[in-house]
């Protein structure tokens, strides 16, 4: 055999050798992902964000589940304006009435503390029962239009901006995760209280509102959209509700894991990508971070290397990859570097973006392989990435603040 024959075996050999580790890389993301979006248990300790009763009844129908009946009793007959009560739940309250404790309170104040206990006996039963939710419903994987599906996702989340008097109290998600893109609609009025320090107000600030406003309300009134197209439903969301209106104003975000059970309204599938439109009934932050690739605006310049000099300014920060210094660069638009996390912890893995694709040399519409049947929706695929191993840990407050996380890895030996 001659040297040129023997150097393309070993060459061929090399590159299938290469594929093989991507494609397995890729279907094990593939899976990890799909279980991080099916880890939903509304588990204890953990105070619900969002919680609306408009569709409780018809979530017991589809689910066939009797409701957790609140102990709590009205007694204004005997005690006046008193409630003498015992409930039994384990959520955190807005409003509290320790047991066999009698408070005196106006009408109004009754009907808020009958509210907060009828919701907490809503939230148990919704908790006491997800184990049938997941057995008989169905994840947001395979979510359809006019049913239920539970989630835990990665989402902004925050009130849109009062711009005009047709969008008054109007609360919105929005999130990308694996090969879904997710628009939930709410009512303001029934987000509950958070601490404001660790997390401060969050609002989506649009220039202007393109599109059939009158679609928000709708949402936040948990009516039917069907006097509208799915065109126009899904313009309104797509149009206005991305990263870039999240708080153009702060330099905030309010990104998180959260536990979700959703109405869903509207669906769209394009380019592999799986567009829903839902209203949400329950929302649970999660306690930890999920599985995923997690962007944490580490910068690669030169070749993965940038010199300490004068060109760089005190406030930069630096982390030490191998030999070379990266430089943290907090714009949008930096995709250079995405890290592992599997179960909060770093696996040593990173997606690093090709030197090529710094030059401008990638081409604006990659083709994946045919093997790969579920992309992600995470634009930063219109670069290549290699995988590489580092031996640092990135600091676990920047993984806190990551707002940018692929689910699905999918590296240069996947692409055409």
């Amino acid at each position: 055999m001659c040297i040129l024959q023997n150097w393309k075996l070993i060459k061929n050999w090399k590159l299938k050798k290469s594929y093989k580790k991507s494609y397995n890389m890729y279907l094990e993301s593939k899976q990890k992902s799909k279980a991080a979006i099916e880890n939903v248990s509304f588990s204890d300790g953990m105070a619900p964000l969002y919680f609306s009763d408009r569709r409780f009844n018809n979530f017991l129908d589809t689910f066939s589940i009797s409701p957790v009946i609140s102990s709590i009793v009205e007694d204004s007959k005997s005690n006046g304006n008193s409630i003498t009560g015992e409930v039994k739940v384990d959520v955190k309250k807005i409003v509290r009435a320790g047991a066999g404790m009698e408070i005196n309170h106006s009408d109004s104040e009754n009907n808020k503390i009958t509210k907060s206990h009828r919701e907490d006996s809503y939230i148990t039963t919704i908790k006491n029962n997800i184990e049938r939710i997941k057995s008989k419903g169905c994840s947001i994987l395979d979510a359809t239009e006019n049913n239920f599906f539970y989630a835990n996702l990665p989402v902004f989340h925050g009130r849109l901006t009062d711009l005009t008097n047709q969008v008054k109290d109007v609360y919105l998600w929005y999130g990308e995760y694996r090969n879904i893109k997710l628009y939930l609609c709410g009512n303001a009025n029934n987000v509950f209280s958070e601490d404001k320090d660790e997390h401060p107000n969050t609002e989506w600030d649009p220039s202007t509102i393109t599109g059939q406003k009158d679609i928000f309300q709708h949402l936040i009134n948990e009516e039917n959209t069907g006097n509208y197209n799915n065109k126009e439903v899904f313009e309104l969301f797509e149009y206005n509700i991305h990263q870039s209106v999240m708080n153009r104003t702060k330099s905030i975000s309010s990104y998180r894991w959260q536990e979700m059970l959703v109405y869903c309204t509207n669906i769209k599938e394009e380019n592999g990508i799986k567009k829903i439109i839902g209203i949400p009934l329950l929302i649970i932050p999660s306690k930890g971070f999920g599985y995923g690739w997690y962007n944490l605006k580490y910068k690669r310049l030169n070749e993965g290397k940038i010199k300490n000099d004068n060109t760089i300014n005190n406030k930069d920060a630096f982390f030490e990859l191998d030999q070379g210094k990266f430089k943290i660069n907090e714009d949008i638009n930096n995709k250079d570097a995405f890290f592992e996390f599997d179960n909060g912890n770093f696996t040593g893995k990173v997606l690093l973006i090709e030197r090529d694709t710094l030059q401008n040399l990638s081409p604006d519409n990659i083709i994946f392989s045919d093997r790969i049947d579920t992309i992600d929706a995470n634009n930063a695929y219109k670069n290549r990435y290699t995988i590489e191993k580092v031996q640092q840990i990135p600091s676990s407050k920047m993984v806190k603040n990551c707002c940018d996380i692929i689910g699905i890895c999918i590296d240069k030996n996947l692409l055409k």
